[in-house]
């Protein structure tokens, strides 16, 4: 597909769900300061309002986009909403779509057609919108790699803690969550995708310590950013997904020493107080690699 290397440097440090039948929060989202807003159509609405979420879905959109954000829309598990959902959200300038509760390889290829069908009758590039897959469930952890490499429309993946969690009977808890989020991030980079999440629930609105703690471990384990609820915790991704002043020095500085070594024929170097060689100075190039995708993923 033509947009994939246009998603991929797309990198979501926060994507704020915001109900999509909420009219009033959709008008204040774009100043939330989120990276991304997801207009949601799955848990965030009652089911009495999904139908009346789906018809003001296209405005929400637009409007979103005319303030700058970029829109991301989750829609519905159960395959006839979902169809009418991404009926109802294909349009020019979604950046992408929000799978949940991911069934397996063959579920996001059948979304894909989908999606590749309604892109061509609104006039737009085939692959123009992303896929976030959601795994939710222990069978579809199962399956991550095989869902990682479903789609070349798929630009992330996540874990949805509370689903998962439910599914397997246990709490959603870093230790609990630990393993699944290194099986995602494996499989993520593996298939080239941004791997999302936090080792723990997104519904810890009160307790900023703990939420912040969340996020920092994530970005430790190589996740690169999450969703949230509240805008609160907006802030708290933004700055733990970022890489610090500190760590961009320390970067720029390793990769000099570096290669300065090199040319004077040596293979490491002692720099800051440790020895620096290969594979420690590809970590810094990654790291301002990062830096550099963000600054671009703003300017698409």
């Amino acid at each position: 597909m033509k947009n994939r290397d246009s998603l991929l440097r797309r990198t979501w440090r926060s994507m704020l769900f915001v109900p999509a039948h909420h009219q009033r929060m959709i008008a204040s989202a774009h100043a939330r300061a989120a990276d991304a807003i997801v207009l949601d159509l799955e848990d965030g609405v009652p089911a009495s309002y999904k139908a009346a979420a789906r018809e003001m879905l296209p405005s929400a959109i637009d409007s979103l986009l005319g303030h700058g954000a970029d829109v991301i829309v989750r829609v519905n598990r159960e395959l006839a909403a979902c169809v009418r959902d991404i009926e109802a959200a294909v349009r020019p300038g979604l950046a992408a779509l929000t799978l949940p509760k991911v069934l397996g390889p063959e579920h996001i290829t059948l979304i894909d057609e989908l999606i590749s069908t309604l892109e061509e009758k609104n006039a737009m590039p085939v692959g123009a919108i992303g896929l976030i897959a959601m795994v939710e469930t222990a069978d579809a952890l199962g399956q991550i790699t095989t869902i990682s490499r479903a789609s070349p429309r798929l630009c992330g993946i996540t874990i949805g803690s509370e689903d998962l969690a439910l599914d397997c009977s246990f709490a959603p808890t870093p230790d609990n969550l630990s393993n699944p989020l290194r099986s995602l991030v494996l499989a993520a980079v593996a298939a080239g995708l941004t791997p999302y999440g936090l080792p723990g629930s997104i519904a810890e609105i009160g307790d900023k310590a703990f939420f912040q703690n969340l996020a920092d471990v994530a970005c430790a384990m190589g996740l690169k950013g999450a969703f949230c609820i509240h805008p609160s915790q907006v802030a708290v991704l933004n700055t733990a997904f970022t890489p610090t002043v500190a760590e961009l020095r320390w970067a720029h500085g390793a990769v000099a020493a570096y290669e300065q070594a090199l040319r004077d024929g040596q293979g490491a170097v002692r720099f800051e107080g440790r020895m620096l060689d290969l594979p420690v100075v590809e970590r810094a190039r990654v790291l301002l690699s990062r830096e550099q995708k963000m600054w671009s993923s703003k300017a698409l």
